[in-house]
């Protein structure tokens, strides 16, 4: 906490409450760990027209953050949800942030706590897939992930093979995400009009494109929830109880799109013909 802190608070409070603090400046003084001098500076700016020109400055910046953090839900909010939208910036204090990314996704985030009661429970279960798309497109690790994995010769890869993703540990790619909403976020008329239908969503990051969005099924889902790195195909099939072919047909495919990514074990030097003690790892 800090002068920063506090002169944003100043920028967004209202001219009654300011009135209240010059009057009795304590309080703001004791949230932000201010000196007199301090708080005194910054109680007398506020009461300057230019400081007016700032605060519309700030509020304007927050809506553009938030525009590009959640584009169509706010253009929804803002469509049929009267003055939610304009009511969060005027009452928003931007805390720092390490990167411009953590930031525009931080105020995503308070966004969407803040118009909850306020909005259709789908509207929000949007803007959280809104967000889980955007962090997935700004996430540099995905990104290299996604470009190692389109510059290698997948379709001839020997971890797809049936016998070696039965016998190697399977892990979630970085290029994918998972979630699941109690609206159909993928419906043609999103987000407008959300059927309250239950949908588990993965989203796919493919180099140099948008995200894939799929509906995945119970059956797929539950193989995608246990490739945790600590199971091999062979573990995976057999606790998911569905039929051992058809999982491992299903996890089979999964490595070839390199939705999942097979962890080939460490052979033992003990064991006879082992050649190497270093791990292979191949993209799915």
């Amino acid at each position: 906490m800090g002068v920063r802190e506090a002169l944003a608070e100043i920028l967004t409070t209202p001219a009654i409450v300011l009135a209240q603090w010059r009057e009795h400046p304590q309080s703001l003084r004791d949230r932000h760990q201010l000196s007199q001098a301090e708080a005194d500076m910054l109680l007398t700016a506020a009461t300057h027209a230019g400081c007016q020109v700032t605060a519309d400055q700030v509020r304007f910046k927050l809506r553009t953050a938030l525009e590009c953090a959640l584009p169509r839900t706010v253009a929804e909010a803002d469509a049929r949800h009267g003055p939610v939208v304009e009511e969060f910036v005027r009452n928003t204090v931007r805390r720092p942030f390490l990167d411009k990314e953590t930031a525009l996704f931080a105020l995503g985030d308070t966004f969407l706590a803040w118009i909850a009661g306020q909005v259709p429970d789908g509207l929000i279960d949007f803007g959280q897939f809104e967000l889980v798309r955007n962090r997935l497109v700004h996430d540099p690790v995905a990104a290299e992930a996604a470009r190692t994995w389109a510059h290698t010769d997948h379709g001839t890869s020997p971890a797809a093979g049936r016998e070696q993703v039965a016998r190697s540990r399977l892990t979630l790619s970085a290029t994918v995400r998972l979630a699941a909403y109690d609206h159909d976020v993928t419906a043609v008329q999103a987000p407008r009009n959300l059927p309250r239908q239950p949908v588990h969503v993965m989203l796919h990051r493919r180099w140099k494109q948008p995200p894939r969005i799929y509906r995945a099924g119970m059956g797929t889902t539950l193989l995608l929830s246990l490739c945790d790195g600590t199971r091999t195909g062979s573990d995976i099939a057999g606790i998911s109880g569905i039929e051992a072919g058809a999982a491992m047909d299903t996890l089979q495919r999964l490595a070839k799109a390199g939705v999942v990514t097979p962890n080939l074990p460490i052979p033992n030097p003990a064991s006879p013909g082992a050649t190497s003690t270093g791990g292979n790892t191949h993209p799915g």
